[in-house]
């Protein structure tokens, strides 16, 4: 019995393959285009959009036959999902969409089709849609960071803020916040077209966020995210140690990490991208004082040195030595000093250069002294006072220093404190207590913000954490170390503080 079933199972398989080799492959084969007779063009790839802005989309669309047939639809899902189906959102049944963009911010993919609704078929173009949270323009910026991911919130000048900005498209940077700064132009990325091409665009506005594991690039007007530590150079750094980050109006970038200097010529075009670090063993503070032009000073920690960096210039120059003439206090050179540098900080740009106080402490007494200096963006010298800081000050036991506009003193804060420090061993009250907060409360950044040209307005901006919270108080200041009475404006949010800044 069983013999008799295997052979029918054999003799049906016969029959099966004399059926497959008999076949003449005799098939009419019919194009997609004679099916579905569809072409749509004049739809972007990728878009970004803000968030309540009105979205406009005209798609060209040509139908080779019986037009009357075919509807259209747009529809919106999510970019990714859990696992599950993404939902999908009908937002129009015509051609040309107009929509209020009212969804999260965040990916999305918005699809537009022509459907043939007698075969029930459709051809379909997909657009890959970010949806930003924020119209970010004018106003502060807080950087912070949570559980190690650096992120911004922001305020406008109305006072409206937005959180967790870089969250809505899931570019938070690794670690903790560091600083960052506007770029308002001269920067030049490469960017994709329709046809799968890329042109290099200029004069982009671009921020640029420094975290202490990580630097990224991102549009200023969109907050599409341009690069990250590894493209933002031609040969990338051992060490990922971003510490601070400057444009110069006029033509230059420059980047300090681990120690190293490295600077983009930014007036000629190029791709965003450092070279390779000036030569030299040097290992620099973590502070650049720059102006307007295409040089920056430094302070080299291995030699105490203060030394200047031309922007497409390989070497490390020398600072001038003290003029032989100069009643200046300050020691005869600024290279290989008896002095390490403690902190260092830049105040407003002026007409004259910019404002600098170093707080420095002798190697060999371990005595305190507090550097004034004014820096043109030449090699010249650049201390303009020099004065030793009394042991019963708090000055050398500061957390942080901020320095003035103009003016002999410098703002520094000492855990839940600011005070103010004058410069100038003839004053009887040199050191004064400006403000103070709760005591589990700690100040973690101070800046003053002021409209030197117009005198419009003339801040001090004080940043605290507690519990896992920011909070930041707008001052006004006045005079030599003081402030008016009162807080101009108050904002908080969640996350830690780390720095601020003011776009006007």
């Amino acid at each position: 019995m069983k013999n008799r079933i295997k052979s029918l199972c054999l003799f049906g398989l016969l029959i099966f393959g004399v059926s497959c080799i008999d076949d003449t492959g005799n098939y009419e084969y019919v194009s997609a285009d004679e099916v579905l007779p569809v072409t749509i063009s004049g739809l972007p790839e990728k878009y970004t959009v803000l968030r309540s802005e009105v979205l406009h989309l005209t798609p060209e669309v040509e139908i080779a036959k019986d037009p009357g047939r075919y509807t259209y639809s747009w529809f919106i899902t999510e970019a990714t999902t859990d696992g599950g189906y993404p939902t999908r959102t009908y937002l129009a049944e015509t051609k040309d969409l107009e929509y209020r963009v009212l969804l999260n911010a965040g990916k999305w993919r918005l699809s537009f089709e022509v459907i043939d609704k007698e075969k029930d078929i459709y051809k379909r173009h997909e657009i890959l849609l970010t949806i930003s949270a924020t119209p970010i323009n004018l106003g502060w910026y807080i950087l912070k960071d949570i559980n190690d991911e650096t992120d911004f919130d922001y305020v406008t000048k109305d006072g409206e803020m937005y959180t967790d900005v870089l969250r809505a498209t899931d570019s938070q940077l690794p670690g903790k916040a560091v600083s960052m700064i506007y770029q308002s132009g001269q920067y030049y990325q490469v960017l994709p077209n329709e046809d799968g091409t890329s042109t290099l665009k200029p004069n982009q506005k671009v921020f640029h966020i420094l975290s202490t594991k990580d630097i990224r690039v991102f549009d200023a007007l969109s907050l599409s995210l341009f690069k990250t530590f590894e493209d933002v150079f031609y040969s990338i750094p051992e060490q990922c140690n971003p510490q601070e980050i400057v444009h110069s109006t006029s033509s230059s970038l420059f980047l300090l990490n681990a120690g190293k200097v490295y600077g983009l010529y930014t007036m000629s075009p190029h791709y965003g991208m450092f070279p390779d670090p000036k030569l030299g063993n040097h290992s620099f503070f973590e502070r650049m004082i720059y102006t307007a032009a295409t040089t920056i000073l430094v302070f080299d920690t291995k030699t105490n040195s203060f030394c200047s960096i031309l922007v497409n210039s390989s070497s490390v120059d020398p600072v001038s030595d003290k003029p032989t003439d100069s009643e200046i206090k300050g020691p005869e050179s600024v290279t290989n000093m008896p002095y390490s540098l403690v902190k260092m900080e830049i105040g407003l740009r002026t007409k004259d250069g910019v404002s600098v106080f170093a707080l420095m402490k002798h190697v060999i007494t371990g005595e305190y002294y507090l550097a004034q200096m004014l820096y043109t963006g030449t090699t010249a010298y650049p201390i303009v006072d020099f004065n030793l800081v009394p042991s019963e000050y708090l000055l050398p036991e500061a957390d942080l220093i901020a320095t003035p506009s103009t003016g002999g003193f410098v703002y520094f804060a000492k855990d839940n404190k600011v005070y103010s420090y004058i410069n100038a061993s003839g004053e009887t009250e040199r050191q004064r207590l400006l403000l103070e907060f709760a005591p589990n409360e700690k100040v973690t950044y101070v800046k003053q913000f002021a409209d030197v040209d117009k005198l419009t307005y003339n801040y001090l901006a004080v940043l605290t954490n507690v519990n896992s919270k920011w909070k930041l108080r707008i001052y006004t200041s006045k005079g030599t170390g003081e402030l008016e009475p009162g807080v101009v404006m108050e904002y908080e949010g969640e996350g830690n503080g780390r720095y601020v800044m003011y776009r006007n």
